[in-house]
C-alpha cells in the first residue's frame, strides 16, 4: 500500500517540476543528444542562440554578394539604424518587440509566434509572411539592444539577435525574465528575491540571468554558513538592482531581506504558510517600502489544483480554528483569487 502512495507522490512531484521547466523531468542523456544535434544544425547554418549584429554584418559583407547575403545585410543595417518597419501580420508600426526570421524578415515577436501556432493548429506548414519560406519558432530571433553599463558609459551599445524559443527556456522562465526587465526599466535600483523549492530550477534560472546581464547571487542549502553570510552581505551592500535566488527550504526562515521589495514565488507549496513565511523575509518589520509579490502558477495544471483545493482547504481550517490573525486572513484572501498566471499582492 505504501508503495502505491510513494509512486503517486513521485508522479505528482514530476508534474510540478514539469510546470517549472521541461528539462527537470527529462533524462539528461536525451537532453544532451538533442543539444548536440541542435548545435550541429546551428553550426551548419551559421546560427546561434545569441548573435552579435555587427559580427553578422561583417560576415555578410565579406562573403560573396549573393542576393540572400545582400538582403540580409540590408535588413541588419536597418535594424542597427533603428529604421521603423510595419509588421506584415498586425500592420503595427513601429514593431512591438522586433524579431526576425531565419530568412531575415522582420515582424513583431508575439505576432510571429502566434502565427506559427495558428498555422500548426490548422495542420499547415508555417511559411514566412513575406517570402513564403518555411519557418519555425526555434529560428525566431528577437532584437535585443544592450545599453552601455554604468561603469563604461562611453562604450557603444551592443545589439544582439537572441533566439526566442531556445531549448533552455520555459513559460515560467520567460515570464520571470519579462518581469525583471520591466522592473529594471521602472526601478533600476530595485532589488528582488526569487524563491523556488527546486534547486535544479535555480540552476536553470542563473545562466539566463547572466545572459540578460542581470546581476544575481544565490542562497541554498548546499552552502556553508560562511558562504551564506557572504551572499547576504553582498546582496545588502550591492548598489543598484540585484536578484537573490533562494531555495524555499533554506531561505524561507531566519533571514532579514528588507533591502528587497519584490518577491517572485516560482512554484506553490502544499501549505500557504510556508510561502507566507518566505514572503515575510521581505515583508517584515524594518521594511519601509511597498512590497509586491508575484506568484507564478500554470493554468489548468496540478499547481492550480494545489492552490484551489489543498491550500484553500488548509486556509479554511486554520481560519475556523482561530489559527490565523486578521492580517493573515487578508493576505491569504488577496492571494488566493489570483491563481491563474500571476497572483500579485501589494502591501
Amino acid at each position: 500500500m505504501m508503495k502505491s502512495y510513494t509512486s503517486i507522490l513521485a508522479q505528482i512531484l514530476r508534474l510540478r517540476q514539469s510546470c517549472c521547466h521541461p528539462s527537470l523531468i527529462r533524462r539528461k542523456d536525451v537532453v544532451e543528444d538533442e543539444l548536440e544535434a541542435e548545435a550541429a544544425y546551428d553550426a551548419a547554418n551559421g546560427l546561434a542562440d545569441d548573435m552579435d549584429l555587427n559580427a553578422l554584418l561583417d560576415l555578410f559583407t565579406s562573403e560573396s554578394e549573393t542576393n540572400a547575403h545582400t538582403y540580409g545585410a540590408h535588413i541588419l543595417q536597418q535594424i542597427k539604424e533603428e529604421v521603423e518597419h510595419e509588421c506584415p501580420i498586425c500592420c503595427s508600426e513601429p514593431l512591438e518587440s522586433e524579431a526576425v526570421t531565419e530568412c531575415f524578415h522582420a515582424a513583431c515577436r508575439d505576432c510571429l509566434l502566434s502565427f506559427i501556432e495558428h498555422e500548426r493548429a490548422q495542420g499547415k506548414l508555417p511559411l514566412c509572411p513575406t517570402c513564403r519560406e518555411p519557418i519555425n519558432e526555434r529560428d525566431i530571433f528577437e532584437v535585443i539592444r544592450l545599453h552601455p553599463s554604468a561603469s563604461d558609459p562611453d562604450s557603444d551599445a551592443q545589439i544582439l539577435l537572441r533566439r526566442v524559443n531556445s531549448g533552455n527556456s520555459s513559460a515560467k522562465l520567460t515570464a520571470l525574465i519579462d518581469k525583471l526587465k520591466l522592473l529594471r526599466k521602472t526601478d533600476p535600483a530595485g532589488k528582488c528575491t526569487v524563491f523556488s523549492q527546486f534547486t535544479s530550477f535555480l540552476d536553470l534560472i542563473g545562466p539566463v540571468l547572466t545572459r540578460e546581464h542581470i546581476p544575481f547571487v544565490r542562497f541554498d542549502g548546499s552552502m556553508s554558513q560562511v558562504a551564506r553570510k557572504h551572499v547576504i552581505e553582498k546582496f545588502r551592500k550591492h548598489e543598484g538592482g540585484m536578484v537573490l535566488l533562494l531555495s524555499l527550504k533554506a531561505g524561507g526562515v531566519g533571514l532579514n531581506l528588507t533591502e528587497a521589495k519584490t518577491v517572485f514565488m516560482m512554484d506553490p507549496w502544499w501549505s500557504f504558510a510556508v510561502e507566507a513565511q518566505a514572503i515575510d523575509r521581505v515583508h517584515r518589520m524594518g521594511q519601509t517600502q511597498p512590497v509586491t509579490v508575484h506568484r507564478f502558477v500554470v493554468e489548468n495544471s496540478v499547481e492550480e489544483r494545489m492552490i484551489n483545493k489543498i491550500q484553500a482547504r488548509k486556509k479554511f481550517i486554520a481560519s475556523s480554528l482561530g489559527m490565523m490573525t486578521d492580517e493573515e486572513k487578508k493576505q491569504a484572501s488577496d492571494l488566493f483569487p489570483c491563481c491563474c498566471g500571476y497572483g500579485v499582492w501589494v502591501s
